[in-house]
């Protein structure tokens, strides 16, 4: 009996991620399933990402995300997919919508594969009971009206970049980005441009006034240098950051795709990467080793939820067991 392999992905990097497992393991008949979130943006990397990536599915199924409720959607795309047989899930996330999917279905394991700094989260906690509301188990009941399976127990394992160590016995697979590598011919004419790493933090979790003090010290500890703010997909620069980084002769820059796979469209290996606790340090630091990665820290008393900072000083001690320099 023909098995197949179900990809489910909702961001540009998880999509990236997927292909490389794709390659990793040598995997045929993959089906993807793309579940849309709202960002506009996102969607249209997404798309990019699959006009770019040369690979033909056996099936690509799209949810979009609109703001009604896409039950009959997911339902319909349910029963159509739970009548093969499947080796291998892989997902970016693991929610309420992955759970129905997986519980439907008949396959041999589930991996989660990397979507920022989530996986390390997962990982730790590995699949611990959550504890749901009213509402959202009369919302997953609504699956059990149309015959399906709203939730059923299932283990986890891992398609990730990060140095995981085995906790149980869920098999992790390092994903060394060779597919990606093997793609695009990278020039090796290195120049000292620093690739700033925006993120959307500022009136969020900080301050803008406290956003702009620590950009200013970035500026500073790279000053002579040409300098590229390459701006996160969430995020709108306000006023004052771009007159800040106009003053110091900053371009702003959006990026056509996802970074960690920017510099590889354009055949470019960065050699200065830096920014705040963007996973996406990481990621470069693992995709071009030789390239010079630093993250500038922002004082946990700094943020506006303990819980946050929290979240930020485990960001900060990642890195520098990874081999970030992180400067205070």
């Amino acid at each position: 009996m023909k098995t197949y392999n179900l990809h489910i992905a909702r961001s540009p990097l998880q999509l990236i991620n997927i292909l490389e497992a794709i390659e990793t393991l040598s995997l045929e008949n993959n089906i993807l399933l793309i579940l849309d979130r709202k960002n506009k943006s996102n969607k249209e990397q997404l798309q990019e990402v699959l006009a770019k990536v040369d690979y033909e599915w056996e099936k690509i199924y799209h949810v979009e995300k609109t703001g009604n409720s896409n039950l009959m959607d997911y339902i319909k795309i349910i029963k159509e997919i739970k009548r093969l047989n499947y080796k291998y899930i892989f997902t970016g996330d693991i929610d309420s919508i992955t759970n129905v999917i997986v519980a439907n279905l008949e396959y041999e394991k589930v991996f989660l594969v990397d979507d920022g700094t989530s996986t390390l989260k997962r990982h730790e906690s590995l699949l611990e009971d959550v504890k749901m509301t009213l509402s959202s188990k009369l919302k997953l009941m609504r699956f059990n009206l149309f015959g399906l399976k709203s939730y059923k127990p299932y283990s986890v394992n891992f398609f990730s970049f990060f140095d995981l160590k085995q906790k149980k016995d869920e098999i992790i697979i390092l994903n060394e980005f060779k597919n990606l590598k093997k793609k695009f011919k990278l020039t090796k004419n290195y120049d000292d441009t620093v690739y700033l790493l925006g993120q959307p933090i500022y009136n969020k979790e900080i301050r803008e006034e406290e956003f702009l003090v620590h950009l200013s010290k970035i500026l500073e500890f790279y000053n002579g240098k040409n300098i590229v703010y390459l701006k996160h997909r969430y995020e709108t620069p306000t006023k004052n950051i771009k007159e800040l980084l106009n003053k110091n002769s900053v371009d702003i820059i959006q990026n056509e795709y996802p970074i960690e796979l920017e510099f590889l469209i354009r055949g470019e290996y960065p050699t200065n990467i830096t920014g705040f606790f963007s996973t996406a340090i990481y990621t470069l630091s693992k995709m071009f080793s030789e390239a010079d990665s630093k993250a500038f820290y922002i004082d946990k008393n700094l943020f506006f939820k303990s819980e946050r900072a929290d979240v930020v000083e485990n960001y900060y001690e990642f890195f520098t067991k990874s081999g970030i320099e992180v400067i205070k």
